[in-house]
């Protein structure tokens, strides 16, 4: 590593014998570089600086006293990959877990729990008393290496990745966390409001509009479950489980939504993710023409809907996933979201066996996430609907709030 922070005054200006020779200053470089990967990361330059500040202290160490010691590019770069770890999908659905070079990578339950991302994943209560899911922040990068794609995850911005769309802020912060709630939505006793417990029958059969308003109504920073909340979820499940979270959750004698909390289809708590009630997941839909719409980066969370020009690939057609959407531009990235791209008829050789039901002709739809009760043996964490229309209001769908402060 070359630092071109020392310049040599001109040659002629002193001797060679009084010339001292400047060593490298392997500090500044890194702050330099540490500093620029933030800036790549697509934060704001005043919490670039601030996320450079604490990458520093990340990559010194708890034993560095206030000289830092001589780093090499080598130990520098080992230390930021520690917390690398990702995914990627191959030919015919196959998935494998893999390291930051993309070598497939065995770890137990125990490992996790050591892991930096996975690590500070919890359970907490919110102030107004709910039981919630935290998510740490986390970065992401993708590529397609050899017939395969593959998707990392970092606890830092690592160069060349970006910060995960659900934890961006606005101003171009990071969030440090979200929350999402445990269960979905029912209403409180007296049916004035929501609950947010186990045991109760979901709130279903209302309008996305009314969602987001009864999760607005929680409070400042409380919003409604969005497709970033989602594919940061999917994500965090693939890797942690090497392969799609899903499929048949159980044989069950009665028909219809049951109450929160009763099923197993659960990830780190967060539970009825799928095969019970649908559930809206905001920032996402398309449009009369069959074109995807998305929540702008790089702030998301100002629900600015972006027309992305690009033609939802499925179309009207259902089935299983073989690809995802990666287009990007300006002011989105399909890529940091499960969108299916092209779809098949059988779950044998599909990236999931989640079902996927297609737009909905020409009237648009907005985004469902989970299945329901009426397909629990098609239904996955990777299972969406585009087809219901945002006035549209289904006993079968339901909601689930996130706080995003």
């Amino acid at each position: 590593m070359n630092s071109q922070n020392h310049i040599m005054p001109p040659a002629a200006s002193v001797s060679l014998r009084s010339a001292e020779i400047v060593a490298p200053d392997w500090g500044a470089d890194l702050r330099s570089r540490l500093l620029w990967w933030s800036f790549d990361a697509g934060l704001a330059p005043v919490h670039a600086l601030d996320q450079a500040r604490e990458m520093w202290d990340f990559v010194r160490g708890p034993e560095a006293g206030e000289a830092a010691p001589p780093f090499e590019a080598a130990s520098v770069l080992d230390r930021l990959n520690e917390g690398v770890i990702g995914i990627a999908l191959g030919e015919g659905g196959v998935w494998r877990r893999v390291d930051h070079d993309g070598a497939t990578l065995h770890v137990d339950y125990a490992s996790f729990q050591k892991h930096p991302i996975y690590g500070r994943i919890r359970e907490v209560w919110s102030a107004e008393g709910v039981e919630m899911v935290e998510i740490p922040r986390f970065w992401l990068r993708g590529e397609h290496r050899s017939g395969e794609r593959f998707w990392w995850i970092s606890p830092l911005p690592c160069e060349g990745f970006r910060l995960h769309p659900a934890f961006r802020a606005p101003g171009g912060a990071s969030r440090e966390s979200i929350r999402i709630s445990k269960h979905l939505a029912s209403r409180k006793a007296g049916g004035e409001g929501i609950a947010l417990t186990d045991g109760r029958q979901p709130w279903t059969n209302l309008k996305i509009e009314e969602a987001r308003r009864c999760c607005r109504d929680l409070g400042e920073g409380w919003r409604l479950w969005s497709i970033y909340d989602l594919s940061a979820v999917q994500l965090l499940a693939l890797i942690d489980k090497g392969a799609p979270v899903g499929g048949v959750i159980g044989i069950f004698e009665a028909e219809g939504v049951a109450p929160t909390g009763v099923l197993p289809a659960v990830w780190r708590g967060i539970r009825d993710l799928w095969g019970n009630a649908w559930q809206f997941a905001d920032g996402l839909r398309i449009n009369a023409l069959g074109g995807i719409e998305i929540w702008g980066l790089p702030d998301p969370g100002a629900e600015v809907w972006i027309d992305t020009g690009v033609a939802y690939g499925p179309g009207v057609g259902d089935g299983f996933p073989v690809a995802f959407h990666e287009e990007s531009g300006a002011d989105f990235d399909l890529s940091t979201i499960f969108l299916p791209s092209r779809v098949v008829g059988g779950a044998e050789r599909a990236a999931t066996r989640d079902h996927v039901w297609g737009c909905g002709g020409d009237r648009g739809g907005v985004a469902l996430s989970g299945g329901s009760w009426i397909s629990r043996h098609d239904s996955g964490l990777f299972s969406l609907s585009l087809s219901c229309h945002a006035e549209q209001a289904n006993p079968s769908i339901g909601f689930r709030p996130v706080f995003a402060p």
